[in-house]
């Protein structure tokens, strides 16, 4: 793999001003299928903003955003969002089935497809087999998020992802409304789905010691722009960077962040 050209995901000095404000500037970076990019940084860095440039959710007011060469916000279905907090990024008032199969059926309805994806047996075989694929039972497609934990929920929203079939994810935050044994559990899922069906993951999140076991690159920011980047192992052993220091330093001494998977 070489070039620019193999890459999915490009920030080329990508910014955003907002209210006037800069929230994030000069953004350059880039991701390979089958690659997962962990951003980390303080409350306030930009890492959301980011995330948000990357599936097309947010116009970039300087430089250019790129899926496969393309403008990102004319490929939006080519990428998708995990959020933080289920509880907020799930509609509790629809089944599980509905959530997990809501982004097909709009899609379908956009492109005029016939309308096979109304029949409620489709949507429940279809949410079952997504279901499954994250480690949930199907027996949960009646379900209302509610019903659920919060561990199940995040599967939920990773299922509905996943379903959409994306070539990049942006997971934002998604370990922080949970406690560390059902993070973990979320990470080393989305580690190994992506491993499996070879889409790019941008891995945003505060938690330096959790993401850097499954990251393959690490980028730190600071005050809206990225501050230093390079290998996991690399970025952990030898920081350059006052803030990359200050990360590390705050990691605690168990589990050791330096058994990168």
């Amino acid at each position: 793999m070489s070039g620019p050209a193999a890459m999915l995901l490009e920030l080329r000095r990508a910014g955003v001003q907002r209210g006037g404000r800069t929230l994030v500037h000069d953004l350059t970076l880039a991701l390979a299928a089958g690659e997962v990019l962990a951003v980390v940084g303080p409350s306030g860095a930009g890492k959301s903003t980011l995330g948000r440039l990357a599936v097309g959710a947010e116009a970039a007011s300087a430089g250019h955003v790129l899926i496969d060469g393309r403008d990102a916000r004319e490929l939006r279905g080519r990428a998708q969002m995990i959020y933080q907090d289920p509880r907020r990024s799930l509609d509790p008032t629809m089944s599980v089935a509905a959530i997990v199969t809501e982004g097909i059926e709009i899609q379908a309805a956009a492109d005029d497809r016939p309308p096979w994806w109304r029949r409620r047996s489709w949507r429940r075989e279809r949410a079952a087999r997504e279901l499954e694929a994250v480690g949930l039972s199907a027996g949960l497609t009646g379900r209302r998020p509610a019903e659920l934990s919060g561990g199940q929920r995040q599967r939920v929203a990773i299922a509905r992802a996943l379903a959409m079939r994306p070539r990049l994810l942006v997971a934002d935050e998604i370990t922080a409304s949970l406690d560390a044994a059902a993070g973990e559990q979320v990470l080393t899922l989305l580690r190994q789905l992506q491993a499996a069906h070879g889409w790019g993951c941008l891995l945003i999140s505060h938690n330096l010691a959790q993401v850097a076991r499954h990251a393959d690159r690490i980028a730190v920011m600071e005050a809206g722009e990225v501050v230093e980047m390079g290998a996991a192992a690399e970025v952990l052993a030898r920081p350059r960077q006052p803030i990359t220091q200050r990360l590390i330093e705050a990691l605690p001494p168990w589990p050791p962040v330096f058994a990168l998977q």
